[in-house]
């Protein structure tokens, strides 16, 4: 298990859906572009487009890792017009939470299955 699964929701402040979804759209390039270890990268809004949830998947840490470098700066803008709240999903490197861990991301670990690996 070496896949990292990340959900991002954005709760979008009034008066900023049009920035925000520039914003998002410039994101979706860099990833399209420049991230072959990027297996999943999906935007829903909900009917009165307030809420944006990320639905991401990464083949690896490293893959998650060059992911942030690209599109840091992107979520430091899409977070000025969105609250938020990340959960990441997998076994994640030490250095790479540390490198997470300004983003508030909160970290799940595959417990059951580590320990079924310790057996």
């Amino acid at each position: 298990m070496i896949e990292i699964q990340v959900v991002a929701k954005f709760a979008i402040k009034d008066g900023n859906l049009d920035e925000f979804k520039r914003v998002a759209n410039e994101a979706m390039a860099i990833v399209r572009e420049k991230e072959a270890g990027t297996l999943a990268y999906d935007w829903y809004f909900d009917d009165e487009n307030t809420t944006c949830v990320v639905i991401q998947r990464y083949s690896s840490p490293a893959a998650l890792l060059h992911h942030i470098r690209h599109v840091s700066g992107h979520l430091a803008e899409l977070s000025k017009l969105a609250s938020r709240s990340i959960e990441v999903y997998g076994i994640i490197p030490p250095e790479l939470a540390e490198i997470i861990a300004p983003f508030g991301a909160k970290i799940f670990v595959p417990q059951l299955w580590l320990e079924r690996q310790a057996v």
